[in-house]
């Protein structure tokens, strides 16, 4: 018998990354996929310490120059 968790992040996300719009990254560095509502975890490949976002890895330190601030839109209600 499977028995399922169910979690839900409390955490406003600020950033998201300008190539995939679904992956946010919050205040704390947490990564987050808004499609499947997972976190992605930081790994290494070759000593090199960064997120596999698809196929592409992206180095944590350069990780700023691939995010942009979310736009907030006014509603008009």
């Amino acid at each position: 018998m499977y028995k399922s968790i169910n979690y839900s992040l409390n955490k406003r996300f600020k950033w998201q990354l300008k190539e995939a719009n679904h992956i946010l990254v919050s205040a704390d560095k947490t990564v987050l996929n808004s499609k499947t509502n997972r976190v992605i975890k930081e790994t290494t490949c070759g000593g090199s310490y960064g997120y596999w976002i698809g196929k592409k890895f992206i180095l944590t330190t350069k990780m700023n120059q691939h995010i942009e601030k979310i736009a907030i839109f006014e509603l008009p209600f």
